[in-house]
């Protein structure tokens, strides 16, 4: 319910969250430079972009939409994570607001004419072969493995965003 009545930055950045596999601790500079690089936050004259992704975090989870897993010695919040139910609504929500596909089993999405309205941005879970998606896209425009890459990236064309959140790489091209 409080989703709904979230404002835009904010919907934005928690539907964002469920790129992440489900039970997945989420490390805090990963996710603050993945907001950073999709361009969901913009600075302000007092505060860089790092900054202003500090404080959404902490307004999500002053309304309970993400869990504090680790603090900081000075109290920064280091890892989080999201519940289950939590998670599953960010899934469908960022998919049906065509921000995000979660890609979970190893079936490759169908990049037909009639599927071109689907969003450009995709979460590959571990399960999946890169290979078997590369040959299927080239209108990806952010793309998140949770495991090494074997292939290469090059293939896809209009590719904005490259993230690796499990070896902390997260590039923006320009």
């Amino acid at each position: 319910m409080g989703y709904h009545y979230l404002p835009i930055h904010l919907k934005s950045c928690f539907l964002h969250i469920g790129t992440f596999p489900e039970s997945n601790e989420i490390d805090t500079w990963t996710l603050i430079r993945l907001w950073v690089a999709e361009g969901f936050l913009k600075s302000d004259k007092l505060r860089g972009p790092e900054e202003v992704a500090e404080e959404c975090l902490e307004d999500l989870v002053s309304r309970n939409l993400i869990m504090v897993t680790r603090k900081k010695v000075d109290g920064r919040i280091k890892s989080c994570s999201m519940h289950e139910l939590l998670r599953h609504l960010s899934v469908r929500e960022a998919e049906k607001e065509k921000l995000l596909n979660v890609i979970t089993n190893n079936e490759v999405p169908n990049f037909s004419a009639a599927n071109e309205q689907s969003a450009p941005n995709f979460s590959l879970h571990p399960s999946i072969s890169l290979e078997k998606f590369m040959m299927s896209s080239q209108v990806v425009r952010s793309l998140y493995l949770f495991k090494e890459p074997t292939g290469k990236t090059s293939k896809f064309k209009a590719l904005r965003v490259l993230a690796i959140p499990k070896s902390s790489f997260i590039f923006r091209l320009t």
